[in-house]
């Protein structure tokens, strides 16, 4: 917006709220940020302009032994507010000439949602995988949370920026001079392959760094492992009493961009990108395994088995992803990033542990226990079944569920809200819940079978009852 039209407008949003009832400086700040973007340094010399002009009036207010400086509008600052309309009423005629001008260019244009992440999945092809999902998580995240926050999909696609300027600015970045530093060269990396029968392994290990782990079906009863090593990037396989580790030996990388490929003496590939390919682990449905996959900066997503024992899964600065799995018991981590698990099951337990991320449940069940925890980041959760506790906390996120069975619930927040549906009746579960600066429709206490605790600040509580 043009700054001379930006100062106007901020005039008369000022205007406008003290219309409303007289108000500071603190406050107004808080109003109008919402609709433009304001600072103290930004208020002070309009609020003095309208004083000069006679278009509000200051008094002082005693506030916790201090005074405060509040803000009233006179006549003079009502009429400022009629001739703006006036004057707007002709904008507003030239802006929908603009406007029905162009609908019809709008409407040829439009994409659905998922034919945006595809055109941008095609032109963000010049990334690694790696790269290229974080990109393509980050712009689908945007859109959902567009929608949830009142857009239908095709105004959350139209908000986006084009997907030629998302790829151009990316390929920019990637284009960068970046500093030199030691192996700064291409290395050049060789498949590795190790195939073990299923029966004779119980424990998998891994501990890689910067480099995403990827493991599912096998299409027969062998456990297949494949990675890629070099001299500056060396992995350590070894095999032992039922043990199959696999460790990264290097301490630090430093990875340049692009890649080709070699075929002579062998398959080799000349990577430079943020790390080498994916480590895969191809792993018969009903094999009996325990999995310990750890890594850093760098992706973990796992698909389709249902024999797993223990499953303990470890990243930072990147997801976990998980479907159609079954397992004794699972165990995640990581940070920056979110947690995603659809249709997965655990004999005992489920505990994950990120932050600023969010985290994102579908069809999870657990017999003892199903603990998730995140920071900085919304849960949403649905078709939930826990014979135990089910226990979401979270903060500066909202909780949302749906389809929710547990013995005993616990709902953590703050600067988010709470909402969705709960099976039974509210005279099943013996209550606490509490919230500021929000509404709250439970009562703070009530006594019942089933505990459920309730959390939040600055949100509001508004869970419904399916009875």
């Amino acid at each position: 917006m043009d700054a001379q039209m930006k100062r106007g407008m901020i005039e008369i949003c000022i205007l406008s709220l003290l219309a409303k009832g007289d108000s500071y400086g603190y406050q107004l700040i808080k109003d109008i940020g919402p609709i433009l973007e304001i600072s103290e340094s930004t208020l002070y010399p309009v609020l003095r302009r309208l004083e000069s002009a006679s278009c509000l009036t200051v008094y002082s207010v005693e506030h916790n032994s201090r005074l405060r400086k509040y803000y009233a509008i006179t006549e003079e600052g009502r009429k400022k507010i009629a001739g703006f309309l006036e004057e707007w009423k002709e904008i507003y005629k030239i802006y929908q000439f603009i406007s029905q001008a162009s609908e019809e260019a709008k409407e040829a244009f439009a994409m659905t949602r998922k034919e945006y992440m595809d055109a941008l999945a095609e032109a963000l092809s010049f990334l690694s995988e790696e790269a290229r999902d974080a990109a393509l998580a980050f712009y689908d995240e945007m859109m959902e949370d567009s929608i949830e926050d009142g857009m239908t999909e095709e105004e959350a696609v139209a908000a986006m920026e084009s997907v030629e300027d998302i790829a151009a600015k990316l390929r920019d970045e990637e284009g960068k001079p970046e500093e030199k530093k030691e192996n700064s060269g291409a290395w050049t990396y060789e498949e590795k392959k190790a195939v073990y029968p299923a029966s004779s392994l119980n424990a998998i290990r891994i501990r890689a760094r910067d480099c995403a782990i990827r493991f599912f079906p096998a299409q027969d009863d062998q456990i297949t492992l494949i990675y890629h090593t070099c001299k500056e990037d060396p992995y350590a396989l070894s095999c032992q009493d039922g043990l199959l580790s696999l460790e990264c030996q290097s301490a630090h990388r430093s990875w340049q961009k692009g890649f080709s490929f070699s075929f002579q003496g062998g398959f080799q590939i000349n990577w430079k990108a943020s790390g080498p390919p994916p480590i895969a682990l191809h792993i018969p449905v009903d094999a009996l395994l325990d999995l310990d996959l750890g890594t850093q900066n760098s992706a973990i997503r796992g698909e389709g088995l249902s024999a797993l024992c223990a499953v303990t899964l470890a990243t930072s600065n990147a997801r976990i992803s998980l479907e159609n799995m079954s397992c004794k018991s699972l165990q995640l981590q990581s940070s920056n990033a979110r947690l995603e698990l659809i249709n997965v099951s655990a004999k005992q337990f489920i505990q994950g542990d990120t932050s600023n991320g969010r985290i994102e449940a579908s069809k999870v069940s657990a017999a003892e226990e199903l603990t998730l925890t995140t920071s900085n980041g919304r849960f949403q959760a649905e078709e939930i079944s826990v014979k135990g506790l089910l226990n979401f906390t979270t903060s500066n996120g909202n909780i949302a569920l749906q389809c929710i069975q547990a013995g005993e619930i616990r709902l953590r927040t703050s600067n988010g809200k709470i909402q969705g549906a709960l099976p039974g009746k509210q005279a099943d579960w013996a209550i606490e819940s509490a919230t500021s600066n929000g509404k709250n429709n439970l009562p703070k206490h009530q006594a019942g079978a089933k505990p459920l605790t309730v959390r939040t600040s600055n949100g509001n509580i508004n869970l419904l009852f399916e009875e």
